[in-house]
Parts: C-alpha cells; sequence; structure tokens
C-alpha cells in the first residue's frame, strides 16, 4: 500500500505502541484512587502532560486531555454564546449549532462602521468566540491567525485556534499567539493513536470553564476516567514528532516537488489549490471534468491511498467550503485530491502515484 494520506491519520510510532502495551500491561490503576497503584497512573499522567507542556512552552495546568480536537472545539465553543467561524474550520465547528460561517474581512467592516455601531458590535460581541484554523487541513495553507485575530480581540470575543494540522509539521508554541485563548489538537495527527486530544487553555481563563463533560478529572474541567496508556504514548509521540520537524520539512517538500514536476513533464491538466504559505507535507490539487471521489477509489483499486479533503467530508459531493472561497474554476472544484505527504514515503510512491493519476485522468 502507498499512503498519501497523513493528514487524515498517521501511523502510530512503534515505540508509542511498546509504551502504550507497558502502560496496559503495568500500570492499569485508576488514577482517581488514592492508594499506590492508582497514584502511579496519576503521575504518569502528570508527567506526560508537563512533556507536552515542555514542547508547546505552556504551563502544564493549561493543557486538559480529551479524546480527541473535536472535544477540544467543543469545549471552547461551550464557553460563549456564539460562535463566528471561517469557511476553512474543521465541520466539529462550522456544523456546532453555535456557530455561524464569516468571511474573512467580516470584523473588519464591523469596526470601520460608524461609533455608534462598533459600540453595538462591541455589546453584541463581548460573549462571543472567534475561530480559526492555524493550518487548513485540505489545502495546507498556514494562516497568520495572529493578525487575523486583532478585530475580534479588540470586540471583545474570546480567540480559538484549531492545530490540529499543525502539530507535528511546524513549531506550535501557543504562547507565541497572544491573542489566543483557546488552541486544540488531536495527537493521532502525530502518530499516536486515535482517542487523545488535548485542548490549550490560557491560564486566566481556567478557573471560569464551564466543562463539556462533568466530573473531578482534569481538575474539575473534564470529567471520565483518564486514559493513562494513550496519554503517556500520546507525549511521547509528541516529543518525537516535534524532534522530526525540520527532517519532515525537507523530505516532504522532495516529494511534493517531484510530483509537481512529473505532473508538469506529462503536459496534465490540473491546478494547485493553495496559499500564499504551505505546508510541505501537503499538495492539493484538482483535475478538469472528473470528481475527486473517482479518483480516489480508482486510486485506491492500485493500493494508493490520497484523500477528497478532511476524511470527516468523504463521500460528501458538495464543493468544499475552503475551495468555494478560494474561487477554485467550478470545472475544476469537483476534481480535487489531498495528497498529503509523510517521513515514510518515498520516490517510488510519488512515481507510482503519478503514473496513475495520468493514467485515470487521461481515460476520463
Amino acid at each position: 500500500m502507498v499512503y498519501f494520506d497523513n493528514s487524515s491519520t498517521t501511523y502510530v510510532y512503534p515505540e508509542v505502541i511498546e509504551t502504550i502495551t507497558d502502560v496496559l500491561k503495568n500500570h492499569f490503576g485508576n488514577p482517581s484512587n488514592l492508594y499506590t497503584f492508582g497514584l502511579e497512573s496519576k503521575m504518569l499522567i502528570e508527567d506526560a502532560r508537563s512533556r507536552i507542556a515542555g514542547c508547546l512552552k505552556v504551563e502544564p495546568e493549561e493543557l486538559i486531555f480529551t479524546s480527541c480536537a473535536s472535544e477540544s472545539n467543543a469545549m471552547a465553543i461551550n464557553q460563549c454564546e456564539k460562535c463566528l467561524c471561517s469557511p476553512y474550520d474543521h465541520h466539529d465547528i462550522k456544523d456546532n449549532k453555535k456557530s455561524i460561517i464569516i468571511d474573512e474581512d467580516y470584523l473588519i467592516r464591523c469596526e470601520q462602521m460608524d461609533y455608534a455601531t462598533q459600540l453595538y458590535y462591541k455589546q453584541l460581541y463581548k460573549n462571543y468566540l472567534w475561530s480559526h484554523t492555524l493550518v487548513s487541513s485540505e489545502t495546507g495553507e498556514i494562516f497568520d491567525v495572529e493578525a487575523m485575530a486583532q478585530p475580534a480581540k479588540r470586540l471583545g470575543m474570546k480567540v480559538l485556534v484549531d492545530a490540529t494540522q499543525a502539530l507535528g509539521n511546524i513549531p506550535v508554541f501557543p504562547h507565541d499567539y497572544p491573542s489566543v485563548d483557546f488552541m486544540s489538537f488531536s495527537l493521532h495527527k502525530c502518530h499516536a493513536p486515535k482517542g487523545i486530544g488535548l485542548l490549550y487553555i490560557k491560564k486566566d481563563l481556567l478557573k471560569d470553564i464551564i466543562p463539556l463533560i462533568y466530573g473531578t478529572q482534569e481538575n474539575n474541567i473534564r470529567g471520565g476516567t483518564s486514559n493513562v496508556p494513550y496519554i503517556v504514548g500520546g507525549a511521547l509521540a509528541v516529543e518525537k514528532s516535534i524532534q522530526e520537524i525540520l527532517q519532515k520539512q525537507i523530505h516532504c517538500k522532495d516529494i511534493k516537488d517531484y510530483i509537481l514536476n512529473r505532473l508538469n513533464d506529462y503536459g496534465m491538466d490540473y491546478i494547485e489549490n493553495r496559499g500564499v504559505n504551505n505546508l510541505n507535507s501537503v499538495l492539493n490539487i484538482a483535475f478538469k471534468n472528473i470528481t475527486g471521489e473517482s479518483i480516489m477509489l480508482m486510486l485506491d483499486a492500485e493500493g494508493i491511498c490520497v484523500s477528497t479533503g478532511t476524511a470527516c467530508t468523504s463521500g460528501d459531493l458538495k464543493p468544499s467550503d475552503a475551495l468555494m472561497d478560494m474561487e477554485v474554476p467550478p470545472e475544476y472544484i469537483q476534481g480535487a485530491i489531498r495528497i498529503s505527504i509523510g517521513l515514510q514515503n518515498t520516490l517510488e510512491d510519488a512515481e507510482k502515484l503519478v503514473q496513475n493519476l495520468k493514467k485515470i485522468t487521461k481515460t476520463s
């Protein structure tokens, strides 16, 4: 199998599997219990929290363990009356009943109104949340979220940044974004198992957090018996993936450039959907007069895995909000696929992909 869908999920590091197995066998005590066996599990959790906090350069108490980024985002949205989000946000944010999708310049226009209208918006939005992804899950575009958040902060809003696609691909330090109140992560994007996530909460907000799941765990912020094996394994995955960032950036750029050069060598009719600044590991390309789903399924028949966008929207034939916002031409927009590259991918994988794309698009 040739796996080019690393933005959907990543393989689990072998050493992470070994660590999880050890914890399952030897440290299965409930960390909420006060006897020694339970306290040993609690110590493992707090050690993992401190290690991840060191990687992200935050205080350990600012990190809450969750089941995934979707839960982390829901917890942040739960703190506010409404959430104003972008077309680039993940569906777990956009589909929340509290969320309203706005264009990138909406809040700037609000600030440009007359004084009385500005006061109205400040009153309206004081209990709102503004949300934007740090890295587009579909195109790999890296957004300047700190600059984009400034109008929201001036209107008194809290700020959520979804950093799910950033972790392990670019350095992410929440304190480098002074406007950010919440930042979400999902560790299966950086070689941990599915089922473990994080929410960064700015320290001065911790005392007022409204739980999404009630209970005494996570300092009364997130209930539910702690997933000790995945928390410990997740810490190791975060450390290792961050250590590999530079190596991954160089390797993925070589693979991406190879794919684009080979597509151009064959004179294939495609467009690249990208922003000003993009991850080296993500390549979103669209072909004319064919659906991305058809390309994906035909590649799958040849043992090659790619995506049509976010994994959560697979099978949805409606053009994505992000690509529509980017004004991708209508004859191409349905033919978009996402090729997301990892350190395990080779130039041989890339050549196999190109040869099959050539065959598929020629016969379409």
